[in-house]
């Protein structure tokens, strides 16, 4: 993979967590006009999600080579799209912009890293 990609991944991944960070310090951070009260069980949730997968993610894309960063990635994508999809039904710009470009951040670093096709065996 790239090493533009891999910075991309990581600074958008760092970012993420640190949203996840700020939010549960200052829930209004991440829906504003909203009770903090109303908001906080959310960030938390968003926390407990982000914090961890984006640990590993990091690992994966600066430690050794592993069949996991391919899965891990397309998980990640997957995760961030549900994310656009919620920022979409509740009006969130950050959510639906941030996570849209991360989904396909991810999706294509999957994409990229997948195992190359062996060709079929000859049947004689």
């Amino acid at each position: 993979m790239r090493r533009t990609v891999v910075v991309l991944l990581a600074v958008g991944t760092v970012l993420t967590m640190l949203a996840a960070v700020i939010g549960v310090i200052r829930p209004s951070f991440m829906v504003a006009g909203v009770s903090e009260a109303a908001v906080r069980p959310f960030v938390w949730a968003y926390a407990v999600r982000a914090l961890p997968l984006g640990a590993i993610l990091l690992a994966l894309l600066f430690g050794r080579p592993s069949a996991a960063l391919g899965p891990m990635l397309l998980l990640a994508g997957v995760v961030q799209a549900g994310d656009v999809l919620i920022g979409a039904a509740y009006g969130v710009p950050g959510m639906i912009l941030g996570g849209g470009l991360m989904t396909v951040l991810y999706l294509y670093a999957a994409w990229a890293v997948r195992p190359a096709r062996r060709p079929a065996a000859a049947v004689v």
